[in-house]
């Protein structure tokens, strides 16, 4: 789940897209307007000069990060709770990037790793020029690990849930695990190397 700068793009695009379908069936016409659509909202005063953590109010299993957000000042919030993100990345677990993240320090030792069956969900927060860094292998800004997520937003915003974009009006939500499941896992996928690397 995605809020913010990059479910905007997501979310213009897709009602232009339902506006006129027949204009948007062409792939080489789609890129170049979703290209104008990011760079529209590249330019937004509200990612440029204004900070989004003044949209919402964010809780993990009790405790407020509202001070995190303020002191980060991301553009977009992503919450996963699997390894894989944007056709295969990996922002939580990613290579830290000194040279655009100076102000910010390496968190390593303040969050576990990150593991879909030990019931927790990570919070990652992204400037906008991080989002196209993840497919480099980069990471965003770790902001919080935990089993409950309580997320109060007080103006709409746009939201991204499994690549569907929608907008969301003011509201409280809260996030938890609701059960799991057992998965066949083959032995080179990286579920299974992260419990072959604990039983070690």
């Amino acid at each position: 789940m995605m809020f913010l700068f990059s479910s905007e793009i997501a979310l213009d695009f897709h009602l232009k897209r339902n506006a006129n379908p027949g204009r948007y069936a062409n792939r080489i016409f789609n890129k170049l307007a979703y290209g104008c659509i990011s760079c529209n909202t590249f330019c937004d005063c509200q990612y440029l000069c204004g900070n989004i953590a003044n949209f919402f109010e964010l809780q993990v299993d009790g405790r407020s990060m509202n001070e995190d957000l303020l002191r980060m000042r991301p553009d977009a919030v992503l919450i996963l709770n699997i390894a894989s993100y944007a056709a295969g990345t990996n922002p939580w677990e990613g290579v830290y990037d000194n040279l655009w993240c100076a102000g910010s320090q390496t968190d390593d030792d303040r969050f576990r790793e990150q593991s879909c069956s030990d019931g927790y969900l990570e919070i990652i927060g992204f400037k906008h020029f991080e989002l196209a860094r993840i497919q480099l292998g980069r990471r965003g800004h770790r902001i919080a690990q935990g089993s409950e997520i309580r997320l109060r937003f007080r103006r709409g915003v746009p939201m991204e849930i499994d690549g569907e974009p929608f907008p969301l009006g003011p509201c409280q939500m809260i996030i938890t695990r609701k059960n799991q499941a057992r998965m066949i896992a083959t032995e080179r996928s990286q579920a299974a190397q992260q419990i072959q690397s604990k039983r070690v």
